[in-house]
């Protein structure tokens, strides 16, 4: 078989899916506007659009027919409904599966009625669209009650995300998320500050936040604000095959997000034994 994905090269989740299916024979061709991302295994072809999202999106519908027309999928699985999902509609070939992944359906379109059109004609052209929860399905339907849905839950690999032997630093609390206001840091922050304030001294309670991404300065300025920066570790983002070992750290794991399509993250904490 022959797999066309379309989507964000240098996702973590995308990557996933491209490498575990190359590993069961399929052969599969990623197509993004996103840069590749080196944990993508040589077995997996890579085709560019040339143009990086977001003017990929838009632009690069004629570029998608020319790899589609040269490689020949037997399926097109694009990933995200919004700029992925309108050039997969674009494009003309079929079969045709769209994965939702959270604020494509949660968030995007509640920015105006073209924006909520633009994902619904997406939902729409699908053959089937697949979703990770069973809260995204009630969104999905919300806006074009005629699509296909079917729910394909996040799995966890238990040999990589395994219990830790006796090592584990019960006095860390910490989290792996990207720095985005969506993930709730900042409130993990002030719990944290809170919970020092009111513990026994001797007790070294200490925060270590691991990943990136646009909120890492005004969290380091509420750290400074809040006197703990002493406690504090801002790891910086990992690569996801040293999640696991970032897990096994953790004496709890905490998860604040104000908005969630699943929660992989919670389901890892969980499978290495972490009270969560």
């Amino acid at each position: 078989m022959r797999l066309a994905l379309l989507g964000p090269a240098g996702s973590v989740h995308l990557v996933q899916w491209a490498n575990g299916l190359s590993d069961r024979g399929v052969d599969v061709h990623v197509i993004t506007a996103h840069r590749r991302s080196p944990m993508l295994s040589g077995t997996v072809q890579v085709h560019s659009l040339r143009r990086p999202a977001p003017v990929g999106y838009l632009l690069g519908v004629r570029a998608l027919r020319r790899v589609l027309a040269e490689i020949e999928p037997d399926l097109l699985h694009a990933h995200y409904a919004t700029g992925y999902g309108r050039l997969a509609r674009l494009s003309g070939v079929g079969p045709f599966v769209l994965s939702v992944w959270g604020s494509d359906v949660n968030e995007f379109p509640n920015r105006s009625a073209v924006h909520r059109r633009l994902v619904a004609r997406n939902l729409r052209a699908a053959d089937l669209v697949c979703s990770t929860s069973h809260a995204m399905v009630v969104a999905i339907v919300a806006l074009d009650a005629r699509a296909r849905v079917e729910v394909v839950p996040f799995g966890v690999d238990p040999e990589r995300f395994s219990p830790a032997g006796d090592g584990r630093q019960s006095s860390i609390v910490g989290t792996v998320k990207g720095l985005h206001p969506v993930y709730g840091i900042d409130t993990l922050v002030r719990a944290f500050a809170e919970v020092v304030g009111r513990a026994d001294h001797s007790v070294n309670l200490r925060l270590r936040i691991v990943g990136e991404g646009q909120q890492r300065r005004e969290l380091e300025a509420l750290v400074e604000e809040l006197s703990i920066a002493g406690r504090v570790t801002f790891v910086g983002a990992v690569p996801h095959e040293q999640v696991p070992d970032e897990l096994r750290r953790l004496g709890v794991f905490v998860a604040l997000s104000r908005s969630e399509s699943f929660g992989v993250a919670v389901l890892e904490a969980s499978a290495t034994g972490i009270p969560v």
